[in-house]
């Protein structure tokens, strides 16, 4: 800032040379506590908010140079910070400003720390740090100057930069003294005002005043004893009394007074932040924890190879350098590193500090599972299941699949190592479960479609539409024409930065784009129960289209097709993976065929480069993100087998939606997948059957009611492929997240009994309720994520969908007239949680009840976790959450009709859980190297009608320990157990992202009784740290992700998971098979 270049207010001026004392290779410093644990160089304001005096670094409220100012921030708005709370301060942050340049609490201050210690580069480095600046007086809208990180030369004299823009870092043209930091590599400026990157203010390079930016600049020297020492002819020690003028012309010019050019800390690259870098501005106590962090990651190499990336406020990970070669501005690293922080405020007012600092070793990132990971499995040949995951840094996926092994001493286990890699095949490389190197698949030989708008084509830029081509032309971040992008697309390397053609669209580390909430969908041979003469129990007179027995034939004629793996993947595509099955059997990980929609085409090049996958800047964006579902259906005088899914919150230019008042359209998908051996792209006009946009839905004759695409929202949930009572088959699917209306509702796809997708039409069946009956009176737009179809009468015709929405009401749609203008959602919903979101399927099944007919349960969980985006952190629905298991007793009008009957009650009054009888859980005590466990009570039910019951029930309530704790996967059941998973959030001190470490999920793998929602009668789980424990075990801390997956094995059940890591869990269970008789009505192909 222009008012902190006043010479008697010079930064920081380390005098006398100060030996290192050693060379540490791995620090965690995390800054929060009494003293530091490694030697730094404390100067000027720098201090530990939580400090009690011992260590390198000192206590802020013994500090001298803080002597009668008010010491504000911090975790409750004044300092001292209690231990474990604190933080490494740099400058105060009082907006109380008592006058010019002399007596004010905050202005013109400065604080740094250089480390007195080294650290040996021979491996390179990775290291992170996170910073906030927050309080102040908003000096000019922006506060004050900034803050910096510096790596310097460890062999050279710990030594600071000059004042105002140069923020301790570079030399400045400016201020006095105008010293740059000796032996200075690489600075990055956490920059406010914006002279940082300015070559008025400091050096002779930047692009001018940029504030709020990340700026990066090199290696630099320009100071007194630097020139002194290697242009000693042009600065003599009798010229020492203009050192500082001396300095700052070979700062302005880049050279010394003989014409010699310099390394002078050049401008290397900036990015500019999506939100205000500061907060708070003219708060009297100013918090900490309300502060916007910014947490850094570096990592170079050796060979000085940088990448750089910078998460705000919790929010992806936007790049600022991506494994760049930077030798040839910035020479090679030095052997050792030296670190230091450093800011200043000038004439403004901010508080600066640093929460953590981690290095290590250069190393690769670990994996995350994906979000919503259901390892779906096959059963021919023994088990195999299907685990994918991600790797955040370089946002490449990863889909495995992992047998089970059993040891000698009878064992059973998942195998070691994985059958086969589907990244690595595709990609190319070393590849586990195969013996040497794999070659990469050729781009022109992939089988990729696409939808042109108004048919499938190959994904060949001659096939495309104009303007297709048009949205893959050059962008702002590359000039890469569209027909290289297209090759790019399909896998071409040479024109990725560093490629062979020295490209400039986005280096990948790998093909497969990240999957996060796609889970792996299995499809084999066709097995569904539909071989046996269609009759409609409700509709009698009502008669099939297909032939009796074609089923039976169609089965036949493909009991040998090509098992395959279908997911989608954020790098535009949903891929398909043989894995297993066919003559002969392929079970290889091989990709057969994949599929970029077409509103992903529009956007994959978004003119935001953080949004754009080819860009080098690209940070992250979904595209095909939801998972798909499959099933056979007759149509056209042959049975087909479709894949039918959407894209979740994916395909936007401008990123992820991560809110309920943003109005948004969707689309879904349909592929002919009958037959993998005819996966061509000459094939393309047949496989690809349709796109549904929101725009198409509102076409004439398209849909039941007028704009209907304005119901249709971001379709994250599976569709489903059923039968219904017209005589035609369907395709289910809730309306999403943040449709343009904004209420919650079904949409039934009628599929046309000759033409298929061709004629296909909608129904739309709204439930009524949107922003203005938000029970939370906060006018958000409601959704319907999943849905369940249910045949009650068990002729595979489906009677009714039950579905939750993201208000917490359950509905249940009647499906069981032949005409579907007949069809209707009931008026008022089944159940209503008073505004906790339902994002999970529920589960439908009937249970036995004594001397009574059997009751239809409706089970399902309540939480809600909102996308990450370049601005904020991952976020999740508040409250009270649980595991539901409800009576759906409006069956009166079912049982006048049905041949089936079902216990029931008069009337339609919404259910709440004042309703249902609550079950607790409770923590069970463990050796400390077992996982945790818990309890769960075993309360009886008293069923409403039942005369006996003085509180009578119509449900139950699992009541989940905390606040935050929910279910974001869907349940499954084994025998009549219920078995699922909770998601619990990191705790609030790890979730505000004041730390250099990760905040991970955890949570409970968990199994009740589906009649009561208690306890079985034996431990589910084996659990042997507990000993002899007469509590049974209903959870256990496995810290797993999606739905299990069951099977038997010698006589023995097995439950197969992933846990949040991203690794493959099999656990023992005893589902007590005989203790209940429940039956599940909305079936589900076991795979």
């Amino acid at each position: 800032m222009r008012n902190s270049i006043m010479t008697c207010l010079a930064l920081l001026v380390w005098t006398g040379a100060i030996r290192a004392e050693e060379s540490i290779q791995f620090i965690d410093d995390d800054l929060t506590g009494g003293a530091s644990r490694y030697d730094w160089i404390a100067l000027d304001g720098a201090c530990l908010t939580a400090g009690n005096g011992s260590g390198s670094i000192p206590a802020c409220h013994t500090l001298p140079y803080y002597r009668g100012k008010v010491l504000v921030g911090g975790k409750t708005g004044r300092l001292p910070d209690a231990a474990g709370s604190g933080a490494l301060r740099l400058t105060n942050g009082d907006y109380q400003r008592q006058g010019w340049g002399t007596g004010n609490n905050a202005d013109f201050q400065r604080g740094a720390v250089v480390s007195k210690f080294t650290f040996p580069n021979h491996e390179g480095i990775e290291l992170s740090f996170s910073t906030v600046t927050y309080g102040g007086d908003g000096y000019e809208g922006r506060g004050a100057d900034g803050l910096s990180f510096f790596l310097a030369d460890g062999a050279r004299t710990p030594s600071i930069g000059s004042a105002g823009g140069a923020l301790g870092y570079s030399c400045s043209n400016v201020q006095t003294p105008p010293d740059g930091v000796e032996g200075g590599y690489l600075g990055i400026g956490i920059d406010e005002y914006g002279n940082f990157s300015n070559a008025a203010d400091g050096t002779n390079s930047g692009p001018g005043h940029s504030p709020n930016h990340i700026v990066v600049r090199g290696a630099g020297d320009t100071n007194w004893d630097g020139l002194k020492r290697d242009f000693g002819q042009s600065y003599l020690a009798s010229a020492a009394g203009f050192r500082n003028w001396m300095v700052r012309q070979a700062c302005r010019r880049g050279l010394t007074q003989a014409g010699q050019p310099l390394r002078n800390y050049a401008f290397l690259r900036s990015s500019r932040l999506p939100g205000p870098m500061a907060n708070q501005h003219g708060v009297n106590q100013p918090t900490r924890g309300k502060a916007l962090p910014i947490t850094y990651a570096m990592r170079l190499t050796q060979h000085g190879r940088l990448s750089l990336h910078y998460s705000y406020n919790g929010g992806v990970a936007t790049p600022v350098f991506e494994d760049v070669d930077i030798v040839k501005e910035n020479g090679v690293p030095p052997a050792t590193l030296r670190f230091g922080f450093a800011a200043s405020t000038g004439a403004g007012s901010n508080v600066h500090e640093i929460t953590c600092f981690k290095a290590k070793p250069a190393s690769r990132a670990d994996t995350s599972a994906a979000v919503g990971q259901d390892p779906a499995r096959r059963t021919d040949g023994g088990p195999q299941f299907y685990f994918s995951a991600f790797n955040e840094r370089y946002w490449t996926g990863k889909l495995t699949a992992v047998g089970v092994a059993t040891r000698q001493d009878g064992r059973v286990e998942l195998e070691s190592r994985p059958r086969w890699d589907a990244a690595c095949r595709l990609t190319g490389g070393t590849c586990d479960g195969v013996t040497g190197s794999v070659a990469a698949i050729a781009p022109e030989q992939r089988t990729i479609l696409t939808w042109d708008g108004t048919r499938g084509v190959p994904w060949r830029w001659q096939s495309l539409s104009a303007a297709q081509r048009a949205s893959l032309g050059p962008t702002a971040s590359s000039p890469a024409t569209g027909e290289r992008v297209l090759d790019y697309l399909r896998g071409a390397r040479q024109d990725e930065v560093g490629g062979a053609q020295g490209g400039t669209l986005r280096r990948r580390q790998g093909l497969l784009g990240d999957i996060s909430h796609s889970s792996p969908t299995w499809v084999g041979a066709p097995d569904l129960p539909y071989d046996r003469p269609w009759r409609d129990r409700l509709h009698p007179a009502q008669r099939a289209a297909e032939p009796d027995g074609s089923y039976a034939a169609f089965s036949a004629r493909n009991a040998l097709r090509q098992h395959v793996v279908y997911v989608g993947a954020n790098d535009g595509m949903m891929h398909g993976f043989r894995a297993g099955g066919g003559q002969p059997i392929q079970n290889d990980g091989v990709e057969i065929l994949a599929y970029m929609p077409s509103p992903v085409v529009d956007v994959v090049r978004a003119r935001d480069a953080r949004y754009d996958l080819t860009s080098p800047s690209y940070a992250h964006n979904l595209f095909v993100d939801a998972t798909a579902g499959s099933g056979d259906l007759y149509y056209g005088g042959a049975w087909h087998t479709w894949l039918v899914g959407g894209l979740g919150g994916g395909a936007r230019a401008d990123g992820p939606i991560a809110d309920d008042t943003t109005a948004a359209g969707g689309m879904i998908y349909a592929l002919d997948i009958t037959d993998p051996a005819a996966f061509r792209e000459a094939g393309a006009g047949t496989l690809a059957l349709g796109e549904w946009s929101s725009a198409r839905l509102n076409g004439t004759g398209m849909c039941n009611v007028a704009n209907c695409g304005a119901h249709l929202g971001m379709v994250h949930g599976k569709p489903l492929i059923r039968r219904l009572h017209n005589g035609k088959w369907a395709v289910l699917f809730g309306n999403g997240y943040n449709s343009a209306h904004g209420s919650a509702g079904l949409f039934v796809m009628i599929v046309d009994p000759a033409r298929g997708a061709s004629g296909a039409t909608f129904r739309y069946l709204d439930t009524g309720h949107g922003p203005a009956q938000d029970p939370l009176k906060q006018q958000r737009r409601n959704g319907i994520v999943e849905v369940t179809a249910a045949d009650l009468d068990e002729d595979h015709i489906t009677d009714y969908v039950y579905a939750g929405d993201l208000f917490g009401n359950v509905w249940r749609f009647d499906l069981t007239d032949t005409d579907p203008a007949k069809w209707r959602v009931r008026a008022a919903p089944h159940y209503a949680t008073g505004g906790l979101p339902i994002t999970t399927a529920v589960l439908v099944s009937t249970m036995p009840a004594r001397n009574e007919k059997p009751r239809v349960m409706m089970s399902f969980g309540t939480g809600r976790r909102y996308e990450q985006t370049t601005y904020a952190s991952y976020e999740y629905a508040r409250g009270r959450h649980g595991m539901h298991g409800v009576w759906d007793a409006d069956l009166d009008a079912w049982n006048a009709r049905a041949m089936f009957h079902y216990a029931s009650l008069p009337g339609t009054r919404t259910v709440t859980a004042a309703d249902l009888q609550v079950q607790t859980v409770e923590r069970l005590s463990a050796a400390a190297d077992g996982p945790a466990a818990r309890a769960v009570s075993t309360e009886q039910v008293c069923w409403q009608g039942d005369a006996k019951c003085r509180t009578p029930r119509t449900g139950w309530r699992l009541q989940l320990p905390g606040d935050d704790e929910q279910v974001l996967h869907d349940s499954t059941m084994i025998g009549g157990m219920l078995l699922f998973n909770t998601t619990i959030p990191p705790a609030p001190a790890a979730a505000n992202v004041l730390s250099c470490a990760k905040a991970e999920n955890s949570g409970y793998s968990m199994a009740v009784r589906l009649d009561t929602g208690g306890a079985s009668a034996r431990s589910f789980f084996d659990v042997p740290e507990l000993g002899n424990t007469t509590v049974p075990v209903s959870g256990v801390g496995l810290d797993a992700t999606g739905t299990p997956t069951t099977f038997t094995l010698n006589g023995k059940t097995f439950m197969v998971q992933q846990t949040e890591k991203g690794v493959g869990k099999l656990s023992q269970i005893n589902p007590d098979l005989g203790e209940q008789k429940s039956r599940r009505v909305n079936w589900a192909r076991l795979r």
